[in-house]
């Protein structure tokens, strides 16, 4: 992969944290009924959805147009250091996942992406494999791990977390509803 590619993932990881802190702050303005200062924040976000809409579709114009042409990465250990480093940074305020099924369980752990792996293993590995869904263009349910993104391992099941808190919660409601299972899915503050 490219350097300029690696730089479009990773924008387009921190547009997603600070999509979900601008969610929380807006979620924490409604629970403090501080509607003016929530409306701010809608038009924020909005704004920033369009913009992160825009990052998207220059990243994908400089995979279809330039990418092939242009060398791998120059310095290979220098971009993977400085993705860790700029992955392993916290700019928002910590997120969680609780998901509450139908028969009364609620899967909650310390971590977004320990709740996401082990909501999908209560729904099934096979069932959520079988719908075909990918993270950052790998499949999210797989038996391999990924040779780009940290993998959170379950058994023989690799499940990308590679993803927003945001995303996890869109992408749980999407299994349930293809499944027709029925859950809630919630952001809560840490």
């Amino acid at each position: 992969m490219d350097s300029v590619t690696t730089a479009f993932e990773l924008m387009e990881v921190e547009l997603d944290s600070e999509v979900d802190s601008l969610n929380a702050r807006g979620a924490e303005c409604f629970r403090n009924s501080d509607y003016s200062q929530a409306e701010r924040l809608i038009a924020e976000g909005k704004s920033l959805l369009d913009f992160c809409a825009r990052v998207r579709e220059l990243s994908d114009e400089w995979k279809d147009k330039f990418s092939a042409s242009f060398p791998e990465e120059v310095v290979p250990n220098n971009v993977v250091e400085a993705r860790k480093t700029i992955l392993g940074a916290s700019k928002s305020a910590k997120t969680l996942l609780t998901v509450k099924f139908e028969d009364g369980t609620v899967v909650y752990e310390p971590k977004a992406l320990e709740t996401f792996a082990l909501a999908i293993q209560k729904i099934g590995f096979d069932r959520v494999e079988r719908l075909g869904l990918v993270v950052n263009r790998e499949p999210l349910v797989s038996r391999s791990p990924s040779k780009r993104y940290a993998d959170f391992q379950v058994g023989n099941t690799f499940i990308k977390t590679h993803s927003s808190t945001s995303q996890k919660k869109r992408t749980l409601e999407e299994i349930a509803a293809r499944l027709g299972e029925s859950l809630i899915v919630r952001i809560v503050e840490a």
